[in-house]
């Protein structure tokens, strides 16, 4: 039993005890697990020489239910805590914004059984009432609660991603360490991944596991070479990182990243046009048997006779025959963005005020930013902006931009598309707004043909720019909820823009749509939809699966700049599209 798995017992008896009303007898769980976490030594080792009592923070009690659990590998008190504790409320605990703390106050203070009903009250800002608890706090805890259901889908790119980062940086300390990527799935930009896998350029593969698991010590080690580990990270999801030295790498890095089904594909088209074979160690004449030693991919595909084909793009499906042609398009990057165009405020559910969004956007190098709060009609009980708000609302962004000419904040408006397809206010007030987003966000009890034509209502609409989150779907939670042919019609013939939403739980439009949508001229803005600043950094999920639909700058209207993209709006091309059109 490593010192991590006894932490984590620990410190998970105490979080039970704490949302149970015993929180002075949950800390010297806390301590204990901290200090045992730390150890270099193994604690078993410690218990086998009788020094489980030297450890600092560790009493009777203590050692005793340590010895329990090495001996029997459970502890009797943690059972008996697990099974008076509601499911629930463990689910809670492993959102990353709570701690035991917080779940014990919403445990004592309100009448919840279960996570949906804690999403439901904090949806109606029930949370905000409590101790310790502010908007901030509720947003995450939203947010938190909507990842934990869909991580039963796999792991979302938006959770694989900033790991495998903290992961290759810390490695990248080492001095011996030359490189390191990811590959598989999770370098191919897929919304859900198996597990992370990392390949890492070293002469000394030792050293570089050994420091990996000093800074990253695992729940549990499931496999180790000389040149390989394979572990279980405390989140639970598997991380497999392969040691390598120079002229291992690019071979394997390319091998690894495709799908087997393109592996398949591109070693038929290899064999059969060039008389070769792609191997995790090289590519090779099949004739000769001679090797060829690449130190970059793209000399992989010079070889081959292919234009480079992108990782995103190594599926399986046509990419291959297209780079045959020399037809792969030149794909969007971060760097063509020049702003986001759906961002939440705290002028309705949104944690931070306009100014510090405009701060935070201008310092990413950001030309503009699309405020786009809810509109609250006159029956909704979210958050919003009134409709006697609205002079308000826009004249200060007025008063913001005044301040800076060299970067600009639009005034957009986030409308329901209502079951009867009217939005609760009308073109005169709506004209105010730089630009205007449509959305569905209830309602689906109806079907999905009711759901698609209020999307088509808002398509038709002269004054609704872009549709937000297409197809509705939550991963793992709600699949896809339209009636894609029909909305990408109507999308087209009315010029409206449909959104690639970022958020990790959402990643909507897919990417097969996206290109779908692409094929029949529609264009689309990639944006956040986000409530909180740091969920700003989620625009690059919104990039890999627009290249992943085989997007290119051109057919993103954030890409342009400020005056450019002021053409887009429906409002500014009256000359161009007939209210006639429109309807």
């Amino acid at each position: 039993m490593t010192n991590i798995e006894i932490a984590m017992m620990l410190l998970r008896t105490g979080e039970m005890l704490e949302v149970l009303g015993q929180a002075y007898n949950a800390f010297p769980y806390y301590r204990a697990a901290e200090m045992i976490e730390g150890l270099e030594e193994d604690v078993v080792g410690i218990y086998r020489n009788g020094r489980l009592y030297d450890l600092p923070g560790v009493n009777m009690t203590l050692a005793n239910k340590i010895e329990e659990l090495i001996q029997t590998g459970k502890i009797g008190q943690h059972d008996e805590l697990l099974s008076s504790t509601p499911k629930w409320l463990l689910d809670v605990l492993d959102i990353p914004c709570m701690d035991a703390k917080k779940v014990a106050i919403i445990w004592q203070s309100l009448n919840i059984a279960s996570i949906e009903d804690l999403e439901w009250a904090a949806k109606k800002y029930r949370l905000q009432k409590l101790p310790g608890f502010d908007a901030k706090v509720e947003i995450n805890l939203l947010r938190g609660i909507n990842l934990s259901l869909t991580s039963k889908a796999g792991v979302l790119l938006g959770i694989a991603m900033p790991m495998a980062r903290k992961m290759a940086y810390g490695l990248l300390e080492m001095p011996e360490v030359e490189r390191v990527e990811w590959s598989g799935s999770l370098r191919r930009g897929k919304e859900i991944v198996g597990n992370i896998d990392l390949l890492v350029e070293t002469n000394t593969p030792t050293l570089a596991i050994k420091e990996f698991l000093r800074q990253f010590p695992p729940l549990k080690i499931i496999q180790q070479t000389k040149n390989k580990i394979v572990v279980l990270n405390k989140e639970g999801i598997k991380i497999e990182i392969s040691m390598l030295s120079s002229h291992e790498f690019i071979p394997l890095l390319h091998f690894t990243t495709g799908s087997k089904t393109y592996i398949s594909n591109l070693n038929k088209y290899a064999n059969n046009e060039r008389k070769l074979e792609i191997k995790e160690d090289g590519l090779y004449r099949t004739d000769t048997d001679k090797k060829f030693f690449c130190e970059t991919e793209e000399e992989i595909y010079d070889i081959l006779g292919l234009q480079y084909i992108p990782p995103e793009l190594r599926e399986g499906h046509d990419e291959i025959n297209t780079a045959r042609e020399n037809a792969i398009p030149n794909l969007i990057n971060m760097n063509d963005l020049k702003g986001d165009l759906h961002v939440h405020s705290s002028w309705s559910d949104g944690a931070a005020s306009i100014e510090e969004i405009a701060q935070w956007a201008k310092g990413k190098g950001y030309k503009y930013i699309g405020i786009c709060d809810h509109f609250r009609t006159q029956s909704s009980k979210r958050k919003g902006i009134r409709l006697e708000d609205v002079h308000h609302y826009i004249e200060h962004i007025t008063h913001l931009n005044e301040r800076d000419y060299d970067f600009k904040i639009l005034a957009g408006l986030e409308v329901e598309i209502q079951k009867d397809g009217e939005l609760g206010i009308g073109e005169d007030m709506l004209s105010l707004f730089d630009f205007v987003v449509g959305a569905v966000h209830s309602g689906f009890e109806d079907g999905i043909e009711a759901v698609t034509n209020r999307l088509i209502r808002g398509c038709n609409h002269p004054l609704i720019d872009i549709i937000a989150h297409p197809t509705n779907r939550i991963i793992g939670r709600r699949d896809i909820f339209v009636n894609t042919e029909r909305l990408f019609k109507a999308a087209a013939e009315t010029h409206t823009v449909l959104e690639v939403n970022s958020y990790i739980a959402r990643v909507d439009l897919p990417d097969i749509y996206i290109r779908q949508a692409k094929s029949q001229g529609i264009r689309f803005a990639i944006n956040t939809d986000a409530h909180i600043i740091n969920e700003l950094l989620m625009l690059e999920y919104g990039v890999s699966t627009a290249r992943r639909g085989w997007l290119e700058p051109r057919n993103v209207i954030n890409t342009m700049e400020y005056e450019e993209l002021t053409h887009t709006w429906k409002r500014n091309r009256r000359g161009e599209l007939t209210r006639q059109q429109l309807q």
